[in-house]
């Protein structure tokens, strides 16, 4: 409803999602206690998704300034776009939407306001269109998840198009899947400059890159 934006002093809102899973999408269990958020997921429970929601994500959640993470996944009824006012939660650490039905539509450039965020998590969405120039600004991720949809699933041309956006500058992330768009340009040869000492996944198959 629109009034959860009126639940002002709220940090963590865990509506529908499964913080442990396997392949592309890795959460930790929450066994890893102690663990910050350079490592994986949100600690929680092994499985959240109990709820069936429905409908569009309200964009008066964009009202909830102290937000810390935010979850709402693995959920296929809830549909695009992904509101902009998403930009205002200057405090989010942690953005979760992967496996929603967001087919054909773009990421909100105001996701470039969110300049303390450590993982952004969207994977299998059907999210057309390029990455936002906006998102050079989230140079405290370290977690970028946004694998295409795979073979197996139902949409399989619903992807990220243009070339592989410029990483150099985020050099705290551990993880990185952009796997399965399309994307073109060359292997990005800075991974391996010594500023990336942190990175463990990188998964960038399924693209167009080109280089040795």
């Amino acid at each position: 409803p629109s009034s959860i934006g009126d639940m002002a002093s709220l940090q963590w809102l865990i509506l529908q999602g499964r913080t442990y899973e396997l392949a592309h999408t890795l959460k930790h269990p929450p066994a890893y206690e102690g663990t910050t958020w350079n490592i994986g997921y949100h600690q929680g429970k092994y499985y959240s998704n109990t709820n069936e929601f429905s409908g569009s994500i309200p964009p008066e959640i964009g009202n909830l300034s102290n937000l810390i993470a935010l979850e709402l996944s693995n959920a296929k009824e809830i549909t695009g776009p992904i509101p902009s006012e998403l930009g205002n939660l200057s405090n989010l650490k942690g953005l979760y939407l992967s496996r929603n039905n967001f087919t054909g539509h773009t990421l909100p450039s105001e996701l470039g306001n969110l300049r303390n965020l450590k993982h952004f998590y969207i994977s299998r969405t059907g999210i057309v269109g390029e990455l936002p120039d906006s998102f050079q600004n989230l140079t405290q991720l370290t977690a970028l998840m946004i694998t295409a949809f795979s073979d197996a699933d139902e949409i399989a041309d619903a992807n990220l198009t243009g070339s592989l956006p410029d990483l150099s500058g985020y050099t705290q992330l551990r993880r990185i899947s952009l796997r399965g768009h399309g994307l073109t340009g060359e292997f990005p040869q800075y991974v391996n400059n010594g500023n990336f000492r942190d990175l463990n996944i990188l998964i960038l198959a399924g693209n167009e890159l080109t280089g040795t």
